[in-house]
């Protein structure tokens, strides 16, 4: 056991009370680990993309736009809870047509967190870096799809009134 000294005389001391003066000799060496263990958890909770290894993003969002009704992005990312919800979404979608939307408005703003730079996998222990491309195929295919909307409800408010 190594010899610490004591706050309020000096005196070195291997106890936990000095011999000399009876003061409380405090552990610093136990003290710092425990925060410096609290800092690191603190980081890998709450830290910055500064703070994670970096990793290319373009894997994860050519996944999430082309296989994210699978959920081939999450499960990639590790989170195998939201990968399987994502599957199940796509077989009950099968069947149903509102679980589909939802998961291709889920797919949409997952993809918009990784062309922002936001995207982490699910242990947030890797970062997912942002090309620069990805913003303008976000966009792309953004207006392609309220431009189909856009058609497919006056299409359909046509139909309703007999305009086509």
């Amino acid at each position: 056991m190594e010899s610490k000294n004591c706050p309020q005389c000096g005196a070195p001391s291997t106890k936990a009370v000095c011999e000399f003066c009876g003061a409380k000799v405090r552990d610093v060496s136990t003290t710092e680990s425990l925060q410096s263990g609290f800092n690191a958890v603190k980081a890998s909770i709450s830290g910055t993309a500064a703070d994670h290894p970096e990793e290319d993003g373009t894997l994860v969002f050519l996944l999430a736009l082309f296989l994210g009704i699978f959920g081939a992005h999450k499960f990639y990312a590790g989170d195998m809870r939201k990968g399987i919800i994502y599957l199940l979404c796509f077989w009950v979608g099968s069947f149903l047509i509102i679980p589909p939307l939802v998961v291709i408005v889920l797919i949409l703003l997952d993809a918009w967190k990784i062309a922002k730079g936001e995207a982490y996998n699910f242990a947030r222990t890797k970062h997912y870096t942002p090309q620069g491309w990805m913003k303008i195929i976000f966009y792309v295919i953004g207006a392609i799809l309220v431009l189909t909307t856009i058609m497919a409800v006056f299409g359909i408010a046509g139909a309703i009134l007999g305009y086509v």
